[in-house]
């Protein structure tokens, strides 16, 4: 049997200047935004060219 990481649970970081938690869909908006930029698109993985479309927000939801 293979031990498998339980990716379900997604808590809040917490650390001394910043707190990291899960994105929201309310989120989606300013991610789009962020997104938009190839460069910041292709380093995040969201996606697997730098020439590839950007989300929409609808999608990003």
């Amino acid at each position: 049997m293979t031990d498998q990481l339980d990716f379900s649970h997604k808590p809040t970081l917490h650390g001394d200047f910043v707190d990291l938690r899960p994105v929201r869909a309310s989120d989606a908006l300013i991610l789009n935004v962020g997104l938009d930029n190839p460069e910041v698109a292709a380093l995040t993985g969201s996606v697997n060219s730098r020439t590839a479309p950007a989300y929409e927000a609808d999608e990003l939801e």
